[in-house]
């Protein structure tokens, strides 16, 4: 975590992507944890998620976006 705001233009839509902002969880061990499938991530409720790598583009946005009108299943 970081204390700066992310941008959406500006972001890597893909967990762990290798250019810009984005969602990810490397924790020290980028060799081992490039390849154990994506990263957890906190959400505001108090809960965390196992975020994949293999999410779509278009999800992992929707994810990122506040009160844009989507409705969101499970992911």
């Amino acid at each position: 975590m970081e204390p700066r705001d992310l941008y959406i233009g500006q972001m890597s839509l893909e967990v762990n992507g290798l250019r810009g902002q984005g969602v990810s969880s490397y924790h020290g061990c980028e060799s081992r944890c490039k390849n154990a499938g994506g990263c957890h991530v906190g959400l505001l409720d108090g809960t965390y998620r196992f975020i994949q790598f293999s999410i779509a583009p278009s999800l992992l946005e929707n994810l990122l976006t506040i009160d844009d009108g989507h409705t969101l299943g499970e992911f």
